[in-house]
């Protein structure tokens, strides 16, 4: 433990970056631990004191997603805010995702999905066929679908054609209260959901093609 730390002071995701280093995205900006010193602190703080609540490393690069504050990279020790969309949607971005075909795909505060083909922001929400605009997780299945996680199941999204499947009601999780970021796959391509009340193992033979 640390003294003297912020009051309210919370990590929300904690990434290792290098053999030295541990970036933590907290309530209170960005920090960095170093393991072999035994320190942590403040490495940024953006203007309006947002809350910085996921860091997702993209094959080196790290995404930081915040409540409020948009979205930032991170590399080798230097940082920068990146465009956002029109409506400023994912400035409030707390999962992320990179698909088989290169596409990165941003959560959003109600206002379902956004994904970023290079060129421009696409929408996903519930008027293209989601479930529930708020989303608590993010993942590729054994096949590249997209797997999104949210309160009221599961959509599954094929993205070369984005056309939406449900895994819900049927399933017995149309009340799942996931938790954020909360999930991961086995080799074997099961899916595993973290949830208030427990875990949700979702088997590969149950949502297979």
């Amino acid at each position: 433990q640390f003294g003297k730390m912020p009051f309210n002071f919370i990590v929300y995701s904690l990434v290792q970056i290098n053999n030295r280093e541990i970036l933590a995205a907290t309530t209170h900006g960005l920090y960095k631990y170093n393991i072999a010193n035994n320190s942590f602190n403040l490495f940024y703080r953006d203007n309006d004191n947002s809350n910085f609540r996921a860091i997702y490393n993209l094959n080196g690069y790290f995404l930081i997603g915040t409540y409020g504050g948009g979205v930032y990279m991170y590399y080798k020790d230097s940082i920068r805010k990146l465009p956002s969309d029109q409506n400023k949607y994912i400035n409030y971005t707390h999962c992320f995702l990179l698909d088989k075909k290169g596409n990165i795909w941003f959560s959003t505060l109600g206002h379902g999905l956004f994904h970023y083909d290079g060129k421009n922001f696409h929408q996903l929400g519930i008027k293209e066929g989601l479930r529930d605009n708020e989303i608590t997780g993010l993942i590729t299945d054994w096949q590249g679908n997209i797997i999104v996680v949210h309160s009221k199941g599961i959509d599954r999204i094929n993205p070369n054609t984005l056309e939406i499947e449900y895994i819900g009601a049927e399933s017995g999780i149309d009340n799942l209260n996931s938790n954020l970021n909360a999930v991961c796959k086995d080799a074997n391509g099961n899916i595993y959901v973290g949830k208030q009340d427990g875990l949700l193992k979702l088997l590969k033979s149950k949502y297979s093609d």
